[in-house]
């Protein structure tokens, strides 16, 4: 678990870079949304639930994902 380790280094900043997307010929539409939906999870369920628990600033995530992806994923 990784928010174990996160709790540990209470003044270091990690940052989550999300993976980037595939290009069509390297993946399916339903591969795609299932990668924007695990991103969406993280931003949205897990990074709010680990400072509430918490009440640590020092997990960020960038989401490379949503940046190069167009809305087809």
């Amino acid at each position: 678990d990784l928010s174990k380790e996160f709790r540990k280094y209470p003044g270091k900043l990690f940052i989550y870079v999300t993976y980037p997307p595939l290009t069509r010929a390297q993946t399916r539409s339903d591969g795609a949304k299932r990668g924007r939906d695990f991103n969406t999870w993280l931003i949205n369920d897990f990074l709010p639930q680990y400072q509430k628990e918490t009440g640590l600033k020092n997990f960020a995530i960038f989401d490379l994902f949503d940046v190069l992806a167009d809305s087809d994923n």
